[in-house]
């Protein structure tokens, strides 16, 4: 048994938080490369660019603009150079898919949608041969089945999409958009399954899932993507083991014989358990890139949704028992595997079995009278192959050159292009070329047109193509003995059986399990290491913020101090000054009306000198009016002659 062993780096655990991805967790997934936002150099003309340089923020705005999107001729970016580049390239020029107007969404064009029912219908084929009813549950699912299972919630809550808002009312329960289903699944299945009569239940959907994904690449990692997904319930725990050990087989058969894929199948390790299984089985395949793609998944969840629904029944004995389940899928991803897998420089590659168009016919003329010729036996050779049962497509478009043409349909990776010019026709034969050799070594000429000896050929020559991919992959895979994902190690080891000798497998070893779970309780351990300090410097941003604040209310306080002990000293000094002013005022005012007084005093006093002068000049002009007396002079002896 094969087993994918991977694990974070503990330098990507303990990295800061800015350069993880804010839905951190052990991931159930083997790749995880950034959608590059980045415009591709085209092959040909007037072919649109749907992943083309913009941000998200302009994605919309950019989109809505057709004509923006018809770019000049180009080549494709080698794949050694740049594979993501050569990824994108690919998409764009073969048609595929385009971006949706929401980051990380696309729009699956009719081609690659195309590829994508090749696989439903091989698969569809097969579930319904191994006793499975299609059918379809609701895609709006109430938070609460979601929370019923620990681990599932866990695993899911940083991917999930709410609904909080209904009819522009808030609704009493969010809503999740559907990322998986069996918690909606078991809700029902509780109310179908009774008895042991009742089993085993087995029913399978083709859906669209939606998961909120922060890295996304189109077709590999999508916000929504499509997938089918199966649902069983059984009576016991070795009928839901071997249940799933079905599917993971289905799954590998496909892979190989449909996709031309060399997988390897096994169980998960531990930590990429399903969230809510006891086991998960796996298919994985190793792309152009020499990363691994997990290309499918069975899940035996036991009895852990049972116990959470109550999904019970009644045995033979008459005892309730919880059912035992299992869930099975298979998504678009698988198309983007098959673009990584057999792609080249000169674009798609497509294994027969599952081309939209397995064989093209160019009909090839010069000259008008020809055209006419030519396209008659064109057309005919394309009826009797559609009739013996192949997909085939007649380009008789006269807008573009044959060399163009062989380009264009080498881009969307036919695996057969039948040439019929006017020496054909007279010669009654035609030119095959393979896709999957390229140039003069791929193309065989006379080529009879005689329906058998063409269909017989055609018929063998998809076959060998077929082969020939999957060989090239398997070789592809078995020269490389160790692989690394973008910051998750994986172990590939050699097998030691001589019946698997030269084939790269991925082997679960017992002690190397043992080992790498004491390195991931040493991650955990230092994981608790880093929530610990988490909350120490949590509590020290806090209480360096209320010190800030503190601080913050002190300058204030003393702004305001010293804001109103400026204004008190402003206002201090102009009344100071007003009271100086008022002082020199009133001293003014008293120097005036003492200045005022005293000359008013002096005019006065003036005035009474002028008069008493006046008086006196009158008395001096007229001095005859006075008598003159005569003073006796006392002598000593009569006073009373003294007094006069």
């Amino acid at each position: 048994m094969v087993v994918s062993l991977r694990l974070p780096l503990i330098s990507s655990l303990l990295s800061p938080a800015s350069s993880r991805s804010p839905n951190f967790a052990f991931s159930r997934r083997a790749l995880g490369i950034s959608w590059r936002h980045q415009r591709p150099p085209l092959r040909l003309p007037l072919l649109s660019s749907p992943f083309s340089p913009r941000s998200s923020s302009t994605n919309t705005e950019i989109r809505t603009e057709s004509s923006k999107n018809r770019v000049s001729e180009g080549p494709i970016t080698p794949r050694s150079q740049d594979f993501n580049a050569w990824y994108l390239d690919v998409i764009a020029n073969a048609e595929l898919a385009d971006y949706g107007p929401v980051r990380g969404t696309m729009v699956i064009r009719p081609y690659g949608y195309a590829i994508w029912e090749a696989i439903q219908e091989y698969l569809n084929v097969k579930f319904k041969e191994t006793g499975h009813e299609n059918m379809y549950f609701p895609q709006f699912i109430p938070y609460s089945f979601i929370e019923k299972e620990a681990s599932h919630v866990e695993g899911f809550s940083p991917e999930l999409a709410l609904v909080t808002i209904g009819g522009g009312k808030e609704l009493e329960e969010k809503l999740v958009v559907r990322p998986t289903s069996e918690t909606i699944v078991n809700h029902m299945f509780t109310q179908w399954i009774h008895s042991h009569r009742d089993l085993p239940l087995m029913i399978n959907q083709w859906a669209n899932v939606t998961r909120w994904e922060m890295r996304t690449k189109p077709f590999v990692r999508t916000l929504e993507f499509l997938w089918q997904e199966g649902h069983t319930a059984h009576a016991s725990p070795e009928e839901a083991e071997k249940e799933a050990i079905q599917m993971i087989d289905i799954y590998t058969k496909f892979s190989y014989e449909q996709a031309a894929i060399p997988v390897i199948a096994g169980r998960k390790s531990k930590v990429e358990t399903f969230a809510g299984a006891d086991k998960t089985y796996t298919i994985e395949a190793m792309m152009g890139d020499r990363k691994a793609l997990q290309a499918g998944t069975s899940h035996n969840l036991g009895q852990n949704f049972s116990r959470a629904f109550g999904t019970q029944f009644t045995d033979e004995n008459g005892q309730r028992q919880h059912v035992w389940q299992t869930s099975w899928a298979i998504s678009t991803r698988f198309v983007g595997g098959i673009i990584m897998t057999h792609g080249d420089d000169g674009g798609l590659m497509l294994p027969p079995k599952l081309a939209p168009i397995q064989v093209v016919i160019i009909p090839i003329w010069k000259k008008d009278g020809d055209k006419a010729e030519v396209l008659n036996a064109a057309s005919s050779v394309k009826e009797f192959l559609q009739t013996a049962g192949l997909k085939v497509k007649l380009d008789e478009s006269d807008q573009k050159t044959a060399g163009w043409k062989f380009n264009f349909w080498e881009m969307k990776g036919v695996p057969l292009r039948i040439e019929i010019g006017p020496k054909d026709v007279a010669s009654k034969s035609v030119v095959i070329s393979r896709r999957d050799i390229p140039g003069k070594q791929g193309k065989v000429f006379g080529i009879s047109m005689e329906p058998s000896v063409l269909e017989a050929y055609v018929k063998e020559t998809l076959d060998e193509i077929q082969s020939s991919l999957l060989q090239q992959a398997r070789t592809f895979r078995d020269r490389r003995k160790f692989i690394r994902e973008v910051g998750v190690p994986t172990f590939w080891y050699q097998s030691q059986d001589p019946k698997d000798r030269g084939i790269m497998v991925q082997t679960r070893i017992e002690e190397r399990l043992e080992f790498i779970d004491q390195e991931i309780a040493g991650m955990k351990k230092e994981l608790s290491k880093v929530r610990a300090i988490e909350v120490s410097v949590n509590e020290i941003a806090k209480s360096i913020d209320l010190m800030r604040l503190q601080s913050e209310k002190q300058q204030l306080l003393f702004m305001i101090i010293e804001t109103s002990s400026r204004e008190r000293s402003t206002m201090s000094g102009q009344v100071t000054e007003s009271v100086t002013k008022e002082t020199e005022k009133a001293k003014g005012k008293e120097i005036d009306a003492s200045s005022s007084k005293m000359a008013e005093s002096d005019r006065n006093f003036g005035s009474d000198r002028n008069e008493r002068k006046i008086d006196l000049d009158d008395g001096s002009h007229d001095r005859n009016k006075f008598k003159k007396i005569e003073m006796p002079m006392f002598t000593g002896e009569d006073p009373d002659s003294w007094l006069f």
